[in-house]
C-alpha cells in the first residue's frame, strides 16, 4: 500500500486545512476487485 499526503493551499472558495492533508491510499484493494472491495468497504463501514 502506497499513502499519498497533499496539503492544498487556502483559496477563496474551498476551506483547506494546512495542518491536516488529504490521503490517498494507492494499491490498497487487490487489482481486478477494486470496485466491488470499494463498495464492500463503505457498506461495512456505514459511509455513504
Amino acid at each position: 500500500m502506497e499513502i499519498e499526503k497533499i496539503i492544498f493551499p487556502a483559496s477563496d472558495w474551498v476551506p483547506n486545512n494546512q495542518r491536516l492533508p488529504l490521503l490517498i491510499y494507492r494499491k490498497v484493494l487487490a487489482e481486478g476487485a477494486v470496485s466491488a472491495s470499494f463498495e464492500a468497504a463503505f457498506t461495512k463501514n456505514r459511509w455513504t
